[in-house]
């Protein structure tokens, strides 16, 4: 490169590595300090596009008189720019209130976007409005995240019919969000329970899925209104037996309240129909007596699996059904015996089961 004699301060770039493409700025900026005796000369360089590591060195005089390098460069990291969003379930229900969301979002094409936080916005349309956050995390990368995060929003939910939620996503701190998208809270069932003595399950209000597993839970009421001992008591022992269809497995039985072992037995109807029946006796293991007295004491919470090949439809075969063998009381008087119970089912209907 040919220097001009007649410049005090031949500054260019020297040097290059790594890949890029530079531009040098003609002006330069000569800045005098201390009355002469000292001179600052500053001159840029742009580099566009650039992704991998990169130097460069700048060279004052032709031998050089001075050289000053910049090593391990890089383009700043990017923002999102971008924010698109796949609403991945439709309906909810006030005991699976799971919302599940595809989030993508993307960078201006170049360079290394920085961790940005993406988050859900729910808004109720109508019955007293609301809006509620949920928090996707942190995203880096453009080939998207799996968001999926419970409503917890109880109060949300109506048992007098479907409500409707907007649902977008954006991008925290910005501007960036998606376009709106619509979801059901399905219609609140009403509380179940009895008015007497006996025992109920509780099903899920959600649609089941084959291969899944859902929980159930087995309640009593220590009531006896109509029987002797003609109010509330201690329920000490109970004997209990469900059936249900043969698409169910019942794969576990907890209770913090009682202790006994279960008994599964399979069963036809007289329609030539299989099923399974579950049985067992429970003794009360707790010594507070007041934490087995009550409307809904609950006995056990019940794990079923459904069947691979379970069919889609809304009413089992052998749809579930409820005896109690037997009920107990502290003082060893049998309150009841071989006695319905009732089924608590999607619907939030109270079905009686047959003996």
């Amino acid at each position: 490169m040919q220097l001009s004699a007649l410049d005090r301060f031949p500054l260019h770039v020297g040097w290059t590595w790594g890949p890029g493409l530079f531009k040098v700025h003609n002006t330069r900026k000569v800045t005098v300090q201390r009355f002469g005796s000292r001179y600052f000369v500053r001159q840029d360089a742009s580099v566009i596009n650039q992704r991998g590591k990169f130097g460069f060195s700048a060279l004052l005089g032709a031998q050089p008189y001075l050289t000053a390098k910049k090593k391990d460069l890089g383009t700043a990291l990017t923002t999102h720019t971008t924010v698109t969003m796949v609403l991945r379930t439709k309906k909810i229900y006030y005991d699976s209130d799971a919302v599940s969301a595809w989030v993508r979002t993307d960078g201006p094409g170049f360079g290394v976007t920085k961790d940005q936080q993406v988050r859900l916005v729910l808004t109720r349309v109508g019955n007293g409005g609301g809006t509620k956050t949920l928090q996707c995390g942190w995203i880096w990368y453009t080939q998207g995240h799996h968001c999926i995060k419970s409503l917890a929003q109880t109060e949300w939910f109506s048992e007098s019919g479907d409500v409707t939620v907007t649902v977008h996503a954006e991008i925290q701190g910005t501007a960036y969000k998606t376009q709106s998208s619509k979801l059901t809270l399905a219609k609140k069932r009403c509380a179940g329970g009895l008015k007497t003595v006996g025992a109920y399950v509780s099903l899920p209000s959600f649609p089941v899925v084959a291969g899944d597993q859902f929980t159930a839970k087995l309640y009593a009421s220590t009531h006896a209104k109509n029987v002797p001992p003609r109010k509330y008591f201690a329920l000490q022992v109970v004997h209990v037996r469900i059936a249900y269809d043969k698409v169910f497995t019942l794969k576990s039985a907890v209770s913090s309240l009682y202790s006994g072992k279960i008994e599964t037995k399979n069963a036809m109807t007289s329609e030539k129909k299989p099923f399974s029946t579950s049985e067992w006796v429970y003794t009360q293991k707790v010594s507070d007596s007041k934490q087995v007295t009550g409307d809904s004491v609950l006995l056990a919470t019940l794990t079923f699996e459904v069947a691979q090949n379970a069919p889609k439809r809304d009413v089992q075969d052998v749809p579930f059904s409820v005896t109690v063998v037997g009920m107990d009381s502290g003082a060893g008087l049998k309150v009841v015996e071989y006695k319905a119970g009732s089924v608590y089912d999607h619907q939030g209907e109270d079905r009686k089961s047959v003996v």
